[in-house]
């Protein structure tokens, strides 16, 4: 659905980070935005994916799963008990305030595998495709969550991030914070048209 046909909001918000690539000294900024047609962008580097309000929470659940994983074989119990606080809450907070409308049933994401082998799938419907296709194909692509060695990674079809527990942590708050603000949007939205 392209902007345009996307019901506006005042409530916004954006969150920047810089994150550095994996065996390198090199970084990139990361930043997470909830923008006016309440779409979630995410911008990695150079690499932009865009969100509804239900993706976004699913991603950030993901990421929060994963990192709890992690911590399941690389941390204290400590680290895995304050992850798994952390995910509760954001779970509680948001099933309480949902007004994510109906869910496209390709949006879900599924846990395939827990422990040292976390993998989560899903295949998400781009809100905002960068590219129209041809013959009325939507644009779907494949979302993996899952664990790397020390590092949590997010690919998005063949596109491959990896994070550390910490920038999954950030990135996880962020897509929830934003997912949290858009169903807020959504009701203000629905109150004034009411």
């Amino acid at each position: 659905m392209s902007d345009k046909k996307r019901r506006k909001s005042r409530i916004t918000f954006k969150s920047s980070e810089t994150f550095m690539f994996p065996g390198t000294d090199e970084y990139f900024r990361t930043t997470v935005k909830l923008t006016a047609s309440q779409l979630v962008r995410l911008r990695l580097h150079d690499f932009n994916a865009s969100f509804t309000a239900l993706q976004a929470y699913n991603v950030g659940l993901g990421l929060t799963e994963a990192i709890t994983n992690s911590c399941s074989h690389n941390g204290s119990v400590s680290d895995k008990s304050k992850s798994q606080m952390h995910l509760e809450f954001w779970s509680t907070l948001l099933q309480r305030n949902e007004s994510f409308g109906s869910p496209e049933k390709s949006d879900l994401l599924q846990i395939l595998r827990t422990g040292r082998n976390f993998l989560v799938v899903g295949t998400l419907l781009d809100p905002d495709p960068a590219v129209e296709f041809e013959d009325g194909e939507e644009p779907y692509y494949d979302l993996k969550i899952g664990l790397e060695g020390q590092y949590i990674y997010l690919s998005f079809g063949w596109v491959r991030w990896r994070f550390t527990s910490s920038e999954a942590k950030w990135l996880a708050e962020q897509l929830l914070t934003a997912a949290f603000l858009a169903t807020k949007s959504a009701r203000a939205i629905s109150r004034e048209k009411a």
